[in-house]
């Protein structure tokens, strides 16, 4: 039977708190980050480190402060909230013309 190491372990619980809270399973996280399920599984188990790719996927999908992740025994103060942060995402994910889009529509939507 594998043992999780525990910095594998943090990291996999990391994951599996910030999925839950955005209530996705692990099947459909695993689909829009497009990596296996498996492979998630086995990542929110401990039983294995996932790579900077994977970590990157997943954090596109489920917005997390990262601090937390690399530095677990520090007190972390919330900068943004949950939806900031999906704003965030979402915005880091289009393209720069996308981007201007989406920053005018915003703008015309809060300005009238």
């Amino acid at each position: 039977m594998h043992v999780p190491n525990q910095k594998y372990k943090h990291v996999g619980n990391f994951f599996r708190k910030a999925r839950k809270s955005r209530g996705l399973s692990k099947e459909r996280l695993s689909e829009i980050a497009e990596i296996s399920a498996r492979h998630l599984s086995n990542l929110e188990r401990g039983h294995i480190n996932p790579t900077w790719d994977t970590m990157q996927r997943l954090l596109a999908v489920i917005p997390s402060d990262a601090n937390e992740l690399m530095y677990p025994n520090r007190k972390h103060e919330k900068v943004v909230d949950a939806h900031t942060a999906e704003l965030l995402a979402i915005l880091g994910s289009c393209n720069e013309a996308d981007q201007e889009k989406l920053m005018s529509i915003a703008r015309l939507f809060l300005c009238n």
